[in-house]
């Protein structure tokens, strides 16, 4: 968060919710992801995976963004 006394920016990515939150070690389970601030371009939100605290992460493709 960067503040001045007349501006404030607000970087930050927010997730609220996910569903669903089980899926297949193999792969294949469409995840939504609800939150704030992600890019408009899907490249732009990148996803991964983890079961560990964020050791041995999976790389997630993006198929599709929507502004709500």
């Amino acid at each position: 968060m960067i503040e001045d006394d007349d501006l404030d920016l607000d970087v930050n990515t927010y997730v609220t919710s996910y569903s669903p939150t089980t899926g297949s070690y193999m792969g294949g389970t469409l995840l939504t992801i609800d939150g704030s601030n992600f890019g408009e371009v899907y490249t732009d939100n990148p996803i991964q995976m983890s079961t560990n605290g964020g050791v041995d992460s999976i790389d997630c493709f993006v198929k599709e963004i929507s502004a709500t």
